[in-house]
């Protein structure tokens, strides 16, 4: 008996369906289906209508056994570190999974997928990816739930929470323009050198460096010279790094090519991380 292929598409009663028609172009068939699906999908599961920032630390339990996890939000993805018990091989283990936001009727909904053995690319055997929705009531408090793959559903723990954080620069008393340079990490998690930012006499400037980290180390020049706002010698947790005439934005460790090209020693600072902003302040005297 002749065998029917696929082609053509027909939504009926809203099934989508392959007619059998010609004897080819069964992959265009299969095409336009896919397609189809994806556009009959809720938006609500498409899209990323509230990007999340922060670094979470969460506790939550499948079965008895306790699963404590970091979840680092950059927007609409992210990373979810869990560290856990292992009962086959009665070991600690930990894996990384890749986490997505996107917007559903319940709340939030954070989707992890392929569980990775931490630090290698090798998928982990048994753990199932976790799924967190959540929820926040009328007095603004964080519900959180976490699902895997099986459904086996566990309420979450937050056990700390930490924001990004904006730093803004002020001059304080100064007759002339400050001009200030930056070392931080960044949203990309990746540590960054910046300057310059010219302050003026006696006030505020806002900046866009935001932070997840709790420490900024910061080098500051005065204009028509004087003593710059440096680490000093026997500060073990100040950095030399080279800065330059001209403004300059690279990674931590990268070299400079511009000129007057030179060594500065940028002290620390400890920020307060449960604010949104923070300000560094330079005083003249």
């Amino acid at each position: 008996m002749r065998q029917p292929n696929f082609h053509q598409v027909r939504t009926e009663l809203g099934r989508t369906v392959c007619l059998p028609t010609h004897r080819w172009r069964i992959v265009a068939c299969f095409g336009a289906l896919v397609i189809t699906l994806l556009l009959a999908a809720p938006a609500s599961a498409q899209q990323c209508s509230y990007p999340i920032y922060g670094v979470w630390e969460l506790t939550f339990s499948a079965a008895y056994l306790t699963h404590e996890a970091t979840l680092t939000m950059n927007g609409c993805s992210g990373l979810m570190e869990v560290a856990f018990y292992n009962q086959r091989t009665r070991r600690r283990e930990q894996v990384t999974q890749t986490m997505r936001v996107t917007s559903t009727a319940r709340g939030l909904r954070v989707t992890g997928s392929r569980p990775m053995r931490k630090g290698t690319s090798n998928p982990h055997p048994t753990y199932r990816a976790d799924n967190l929705t959540w929820e926040m009531n009328s007095y603004g408090r964080t519900k959180i739930t976490n699902c895997d793959s099986a459904d086996q559903c566990s309420p979450v723990a937050i056990v700390s929470e930490r924001h990004p954080v904006t730093v803004n620069l002020r001059t304080v008393n100064c007759a002339n323009t400050v001009y200030v340079a930056v070392i931080y990490r960044d949203m990309d998690d990746k540590w960054v050198r910046r300057g310059w930012w010219a302050v003026k006499p006696s006030q505020a400037m806002n900046t866009d460096v935001t932070t997840l980290n709790a420490y900024v180390f910061f080098y500051a020049e005065r204009e028509g010279g004087g003593n710059p706002w440096r680490g000093l010698a026997s500060d073990t947790t100040a950095r030399n790094r080279f800065v330059q005439t001209e403004a300059f934005h690279v990674e931590y460790e990268a070299g400079l090519t511009g000129t007057n090209r030179r060594t500065a020693r940028f002290f620390r600072r400890r920020i307060d991380l449960t604010k949104g902003t923070w300000e560094q302040r330079f005083r003249c005297n």
